[in-house]
């Protein structure tokens, strides 16, 4: 065959497989494509908030994770968080009793947490979160906000379920409870946060702790215990004399200018209690070290996301 035959021969071929090859591509490309349109189609964009909703939100987050030791879920070992919600009215009517008892000792902090709740609720959606849920629980007469951190709570559940089982009188399913908890199905929640013990875990106090509370609570049976930080001024109940000595005042450490305390808990069994406030006073460290020179809120929705 003459070689111009076998060069057109050879261009043909080269031309029909770079012709397939271009087809394969170009299907790859084109699924790659829509995947990648699908993928950014579903994620939510980032929220650019307005000045008024960020200074709700920011308001929101700070009483939350300091004045309420929420950082602890937030970035440490404490599975959950709860605050009490209040309407304008009841929270009108605390302030009159505190005015009108200035016996009984009282520390009034600039409330803001129910105005950035609902400021939260309408733009939640563009922060969706795999590791934290924030939820409006009812219990009884009240509303509760009550901040999760899904693994620790996985956890304790794990480490607690015959206490948790006893206490709901029923077995469950550890993961479905947090999905219900997601979809707004409170009945097991509303079971196991009314009890000392189940709360108690669950707040991060301990298990022997929660036990023992229980007991005094019932019982009246406990006559001496200990806050477990000492300098927390909460610690001191009702007696203003407590707080006549500055070092009473003094918080160990601050953060956004807040006195940030570990969580406070009723300290019963020494050897327990050592052991969670050790392990609070490591975690405020590193959470003070996170948000050091950085903006709280960017910071904050960063790690809720993560």
């Amino acid at each position: 065959m003459p070689d111009s035959v076998n060069i057109k021969h050879t261009k043909a071929l080269f031309i029909t497989d770079l012709f397939e090859n271009f087809k394969t591509c170009s299907r790859y490309l084109f699924a790659l494509i829509s995947l990648l349109s699908i993928f950014y189609g579903c994620t939510p964009q980032k929220k650019t908030f307005s000045k008024e909703q960020s200074a709700k939100i920011n308001a929101f987050f700070l009483e939350l994770l300091i004045d309420h030791q929420g950082a602890y879920t937030l970035l440490g070992s404490k599975p959950m968080t709860i605050e009490s919600l209040f309407s304008s009215e009841e929270y009108e009517e605390s302030l009159q009793y505190v005015e009108s008892h200035p016996e009984r000792l009282s520390f009034v902090i600039d409330r803001r947490l129910e105005e950035g709740w609902k400021e939260w609720k309408k733009n939640s959606k563009y922060f969706p979160s795999s590791n934290y849920i924030l939820a409006e629980i009812p219990f009884k007469d009240s509303r509760n906000l009550v901040f999760v951190n899904v693994q620790e709570v996985l956890t304790i559940f794990r480490e607690n379920y015959e206490d948790f089982r006893q206490i709901a009188g029923m077995d469950f399913d550890p993961q479905q409870k947090i999905c219900e908890l997601r979809d707004g199905k409170y009945e097991f929640w509303a079971l196991i946060l009314n009890n000392y013990v189940s709360l108690g875990i669950l707040l991060g106090y301990g298990n022997k702790n929660s036990h023992f509370f229980e007991n005094y609570m019932h019982t009246g049976g406990l006559d001496v215990f200990e806050a477990s930080e000492k300098m927390d001024p909460r610690s001191f109940g009702g007696s203003p004399d407590l707080l006549s000595d500055p070092r009473f005042r003094a918080a160990e450490c601050y953060l956004e200018g807040r006195p940030f305390y570990i969580p406070i808990f009723v300290a019963i069994d020494p050897v327990e209690s050592e052991i969670l406030v050790d392990r609070y006073k490591k975690e405020r460290e590193q959470i003070r070290q996170h948000y050091q020179a950085k903006d709280f809120l960017d910071t904050t929705l960063s790690s809720y996301t993560r």
